[in-house]
């Protein structure tokens, strides 16, 4: 089984649609193999970080045959784990499910959460299986459908992923089917009627859930980050985080506006010094280093040990962030390059279009782009930020399209 260390999320869509109404939630590790297979990793205390972990696991322990019990422990533990960025809380809920995620003919709940799980280790094409296993059995899944739009949406493949969107429109609350709609819709040539759907629905539905406001809150500010409003995002960010304990990811979404900004203070304040995540302590060196704050240079090292770590287990849930490594901090242009194409290969959010193009850049080998620029003509992408970028590449881009 794949040993991985702090897997950053694919994107802010995936970190947060998957438990806002259902509980679904952030997997694992590759289900394809037994979970006894692995020994249980350590945690931290439950009781410190949510009681409610306590009563479950005591439910759990009572009846360790019960599906529903252990899908409840489970999905709590995931939960917690997306949240922190932390895959040991992860490699509990897999080792819970451990029973029925390998049966021949798993329940459909099942089958989506090991779909998530496959989702989180980058094993898009399996996810899907596992959807379509799913939705068959149990064509009215609003989870299953909601999933199935995240990877669709992380695959670049939006007209088949807002196809799932619509499929909820009956089964969700109107605020999920507006978020997802609009996610989907924004990276396909509809940025701005998709934030005005967006912002309607928020006004209309006050009373929806505090973890629904703060997905649906996070997408709009991706939004209003792409459009070039990064005023409206920045108030749309502190809204979101004000909603409860933001995920690691969401953090670093802010983060990356404010180092756009040149507001490393801010970032610093944000991030904790010593955080664990790397994802998070990229973003905080980065600044660091722009503010030529004392140690930088130390904590930018032992990042990169971090990632030397992570290739050795054959980990790619590193990749975009390496990309980001070598491009801002380690100076070395060519492994970003590498690394940005490589993770281009697996998903392609407009993140990691921009890498892509920058790396090229640095390089000084636009035609490293041309794939990018194809992407973003077809699929009418809408991001400022790499409309600037793309005007760099002169006639490699003409050509591209």
């Amino acid at each position: 089984m794949r040993d991985r260390r702090w897997l950053w999320p694919c994107g802010l869509v995936a970190v947060l649609t998957l438990f806002v109404f259902l509980g679904a939630t952030h997997p694992a590790a590759d289900a394809r193999r037994g979970a006894s297979e692995k020994p249980e990793a350590p945690v931290p205390d439950e009781v410190k970080i949510d009681p409610r972990l306590v009563e479950l696991r005591s439910a759990f322990e009572t009846n360790p045959d019960d599906l529903n019990a252990a899908l409840a422990l489970a999905q709590a533990y995931i939960q917690e784990g997306r949240r922190q960025s932390d895959p040991r809380y992860e490699s509990r809920a897999e080792s819970v499910l451990g029973p029925w995620l390998h049966q021949e003919d798993p329940d459909p709940r099942v089958l989506v959460l090991r779909a998530t799980l496959k989702q989180s280790a980058h094993e898009f094409d399996g996810a899907l299986e596992d959807l379509e296993l799913a939705l068959k059995k149990s064509p009215r899944d609003a989870q299953a459908w909601l999933t199935r739009a995240v990877i669709l949406e992380l695959r670049g493949e939006h007209a088949e992923a807002l196809k799932s969107c619509r499929a909820i429109a009956r089964l969700a609350p109107p605020l999920i089917v507006a978020a997802c709609a609009a996610s989907t819709q924004s990276l396909s040539g509809k940025a701005r009627p998709a934030r005005t759907l967006l912002e309607q629905v928020l006004e209309k539905t006050p009373e929806a859930p505090p973890a629904q406001r703060a997905w649906a809150l996070a997408v709009l500010a991706d939004i209003e980050v792409r459009l070039g409003e990064q005023d409206a995002a920045l108030e749309t960010f502190r809204e979101t985080v004000e909603l409860g304990p933001p995920s690691a990811y969401l953090l670093g979404a802010y983060a990356d506006l404010l180092l756009e900004r040149g507001r490393y203070a801010a970032v610093l304040e944000l991030i904790d010094a010593d955080t664990d995540r790397d994802p998070l302590l990229l973003r905080r060196v980065i600044a660091e280093r722009a503010s030529d704050t004392p140690g930088w240079e130390d904590r930018s090292a032992a990042l990169a040990e971090r990632f030397a770590a992570s290739r050795a287990l054959q980990d790619e849930g590193h990749l975009r962030e390496e990309a980001r490594y070598w491009l801002t901090l380690g100076d070395r242009p060519d492994e970003a390059l590498r690394f940005a194409r490589a993770n281009w290969n697996v998903q392609r959010l407009p993140e990691d279009a921009r890498l892509v193009v920058e790396a090229a850049l640095r390089n000084g080998a636009p035609k490293e782009a041309a794939e990018v620029v194809a992407f973003v003509d077809r699929t009418q992408l809408e991001d400022v930020r790499l409309e600037h970028l793309l005007a760099r590449l002169g006639p490699v881009a003409q050509d591209a399209r």
